[in-house]
């Protein structure tokens, strides 16, 4: 603390008389501005960042200004953006200073820097009015809906949820995963608007209280035509409905507004004045023309009538699909949209389903395959992904139904609860853009390869297994070219019959894991952790994705889990000459 103190005094700050805390104080002037900072330590060793508060907000800033919070308190430094150093005070009072110095010079001189900074954290100024949650997840915003139901959390305690979808069918499915008690307390049409990428702020005038001010912003910042878009299908909706759910949608960010004007008086104005079609001769009906300013004049009458309580913001998540399996994946293309098989659903077939399955897979128009003849048993259970609610059910079913569980979206999850017929490979491979190999059988894997290299539609294959007993992960694809090994091809084949490891594993003198055998019939195992499933499920993942982004380089993947193990290089490696599956 000496250290510190001394650090702050030659800056500048003075020792605040707090007997209970330790506090600097210090007034900054830049650009003429004045602005007085309090400096909170909570921790010397700096595993707890210091607060910072501006005491007095100067007069020529706006009303709202980024990383300010209602209790003065500023957001100077990302918590997860700095490294500290506890045997380091200097450098720590350095960050700190710095990067306070940083945000009030963007204060002071650069009100552009300002609006950025307020478009790139938008949600934190929105201040939501109720805690009650909105969620999003819709890929089609032509034909949006909402439901506003209650549900229980796993204390059991009451909450109301907003859901926001383009399928009632999938607001259906998010209602019953999400625990839904009660009946649904309303519903109605939604409505998404697209902002400008560049679009500003007026910091003294935000957030928007009413539909007055909302409509005013969007006519102002974003653009008349975008306004009047936006009147005229509120309008359209409000007439039918008496209520809407609003998404503002800027850079993948959500903000939610949702206007409810079913007030008795209200309704009865909506029967009366809300009319978009007129009864003409024979029950036909004909549109009406309403000016736009018309539309306004009417939802600000409705406004009144509700003395603005019929407008409320809230923060909405994102739980589109296409956001949820992305946000991962940093200008790489996910698994949507794709047909994939997943051949075995053990120990690391499972968990590779589930990586899948989080980069896209079965979503989207896509489908994930699961083949699987198997029953889960209890031994199982100390290495595999599912767990003991699914004892004695087939292991597809299972997985299927469990990574079903995990999205609140439809998704296309199938079982198939049968051996993968690699013999018919000709009509089984066709329907898939990939398959993946879990199985960790030589004897299949050996006769899948074989015959999807006969076959007139071949399908990529990902191989991927457990090898040296647990002691190694190992993955390979085969695009089925005559320029790159194939499965087979990891085995030598000598003269006097013998087959050789092509890259062997152990290093010499060390002792391979131990098979422990079971009574006859029901077959041995090897112990090893789960460590090694996990690390050829990666394997398989990683492939997966480097292959849809066609960058399946090096298609032969290596993962060494023990010293006993030989380091062997992941490399494109070369077909076997003799190979008698791809090169005959």
């Amino acid at each position: 603390m000496r250290i510190i103190h001394y650090a702050l005094v030659d800056l500048g700050f003075k020792r605040s008389a707090s007997p209970s805390t330790e506090e600097y104080i210090k007034n900054f002037e830049i650009n003429g501005v004045i602005f007085p900072i309090r400096i909170i330590l909570h921790d010397p060793f700096f595993v707890t960042k210091p607060s910072i508060i501006l005491e007095e907000k100067p007069e020529s800033l706006s009303l709202n200004i980024p990383h300010l919070f209602l209790d003065k308190h500023l957001c100077y430094l990302d918590d997860t953006g700095a490294e500290f150093d506890r045997y380091s005070p200097h450098q720590n009072i350095s960050i700190v200073y710095s990067s306070l110095l940083h945000l009030l010079e963007q204060y002071a001189k650069e009100p552009k820097l300002l609006q950025e900074e307020f478009r790139r954290e938008l949600p934190a100024y929105w201040k939501s009015e109720f805690s009650d949650y909105a969620f999003f997840s819709a890929e089609d915003a032509d034909n949006l809906i909402f439901e506003y139901f209650e549900r229980n959390d796993l204390k059991g305690n009451s909450l109301n949820e907003f859901i926001i979808s383009d399928s009632p069918d999938t607001v259906k499915t998010w209602k019953a995963k999400r625990s839904q008690t009660g009946k649904v307390k309303f519903s109605g049409k939604a409505l998404l608007i697209e902002l400008p990428e560049d679009i500003s702020f007026n910091l003294d005038e935000w957030p928007p209280n009413c539909f007055s001010d909302l409509e005013k912003w969007l006519s102002e910042e974003a653009s008349n035509s975008t306004s009047q878009r936006f009147v005229s299908k509120l309008f359209s909706i409000i007439s039918k409905e008496s209520a809407c759910f609003i998404v503002l949608k800027l850079n993948e960010m959500l903000l939610g507004v949702m206007l409810n004007y079913s007030q008795k008086n209200n309704k009865k104005i909506i029967r009366e004045k809300f009319k978009t079609h007129k009864v003409v001769k024979r029950g036909k009906k004909t549109p009406i023309q309403i000016s736009p300013s018309r539309m306004k004049a009417l939802i600000r009458g409705l406004e009144k009538n509700e003395k603005n309580k019929g407008f409320s913001r809230l923060n909405v998540s994102d739980a589109r699909p296409a956001t949820i399996h992305t946000r991962n994946l940093v200008d790489q293309v996910d698994l949507s949209k794709l047909k994939i098989a997943v051949i075995g659903c053990g120990t690391v077939g499972g968990y590779a389903a589930s990586l899948l399955y989080q980069a896209g897979a079965g979503t989207r128009g896509g489908n994930l395959s699961l083949f699987d003849y198997d029953i889960l048993d209890t031994e199982n259970l100390g290495r595999h992904y599912l767990g003991v609610q699914y004892l004695d059910e087939n292991k597809a079913e299972a997985l299927s139904n469990e990574l079903i569980q995990l999205s609140g979206n439809i998704v296309n999850i199938l079982a198939i609860p049968t051996k993968f017929p690699s013999y018919e490979i000709q009509n089984t491979s066709e329907p898939f853009d990939l398959i993946i190999d879990t199985t960790g059988d030589i004897n299949f894997s050996n006769s899948l390869c074989h015959n999807m290299h006969r076959t007139n539609k071949p399908v990529p294959i990902i191989y991927a297994w457990v090898d040296a007993g647990g002691l190694a992960a190992r993955a390979l694809l085969d695009e089925v070219t005559p320029s790159k090994a194939c499965y087979v091809c990891l085995k030598e084949r000598q003269s006097d019959r013998s087959i050789n490891e092509r890259f062997p594993l152990i290093k010499k003198g060390q002792p391979l894991p131990s098979w422990i055998p079971k009574p006859c019939g029901i077959g041995g195992y090897l112990p090893f952790s789960t460590q090694a499933s996990i690390s050829a499920a990666g394997l398989a993942q990683s492939l997966s994705l480097d292959w849809v982004n066609k960058s399946a380089t090096p298609h032969f993947r290596h993962l060494s889990l023990d010293k006993r193990v030989r380091h062997t290089k992941s490399g494109d490696i070369k077909p076997l000459k003799n190979c008698p599956c791809c090169q005959k």
